[in-house]
């Protein structure tokens, strides 16, 4: 493994990153009005600057809550990582992640070509 810098510590992506797996099973009676898919991600953009409406209809259930860091977990190389900036339901094909540490930049970490090496070797 390559040297670190001086002042940092090597910790595993699970002690510093949390899976969030809270499911909205009716997102317009919570009063949820957005629906994020992988379409409205964009490669290299950390911020969501499109989204679909619930009143359209969606089947998805991951809960999105402002914060969270979305990242898309088909075709990882993509870099499709954002931060939501609002409330919304999400596709089965985005992982919502919150970070263990609040002095983590979590949405910088996910951006590497480190971490993209290591995605991709992951199942979907």
């Amino acid at each position: 493994m390559a040297e670190l810098k001086p002042g940092w510590q090597r910790v595993k992506f699970g002690d510093v990153v949390r899976l969030n797996k809270e499911t909205c099973k009716d997102p317009e009676a919570e009063g949820i009005e957005r629906v994020i898919g992988l379409e409205h991600l964009e490669p290299g953009d950390l911020h969501i600057r499109s989204w679909g409406n619930v009143a359209d209809g969606t089947k998805f259930t991951n809960r999105v809550r402002p914060g969270q860091v979305l990242f898309g977990k088909r075709r990882a190389y993509q870099r499709k990582a954002a931060v939501a900036n609002s409330d919304a339901v999400c596709s089965g094909d985005i992982y919502v992640l919150e970070s263990a540490d609040p002095m983590l930049l979590l949405p910088a970490l996910l951006g590497t070509s480190k971490n993209n090496q290591y995605s991709e070797t992951l199942p979907a």
